[in-house]
């Protein structure tokens, strides 16, 4: 399936079009276990849909790919706000922990800071 990430906070050419042989719930929660990663990492900033492109492609090998028109999109800030109450449970989903991830999350946050 195609996933089409994107969030209310960035302008739409900010999305990320991503292909992945996840159901529509695992996908939203593996960005829901991104972003609360992320946040534990660097609490007064966010991520960009590319930003969790580039670690779906780089931590857990999921292709990126064109935009197209049949795709299910993916709010990142709707993620957020629907699984926000149940963070710590999220962060506790085995499938999700990848070593090269906290590395990642570091590297995304220099970049921000630096941008």
């Amino acid at each position: 399936m195609i996933y089409k990430i994107k969030s209310v906070n960035f302008s739409d050419t900010d999305s990320e079009y991503i292909y992945a042989d996840y159901s529509n719930v695992v996908m939203a929660y593996l960005i829901a276990y991104i972003q609360f990663a992320f946040y534990k990492t660097a609490p007064e900033y966010g991520l960009s849909p590319q930003q969790v492109g580039n670690i779906l492609n780089s931590v857990y090998g999921l292709s990126k790919t064109e935009p197209t028109d049949n795709c299910f999109v993916v709010d990142m800030f709707d993620v957020w706000e629907k699984f926000c109450m149940a963070a710590d449970a999220v962060l506790n989903i085995c499938m999700f922990k990848k070593e090269k991830l906290c590395d990642e999350l570091v590297k995304q946050f220099n970049y921000i800071i630096t941008k």
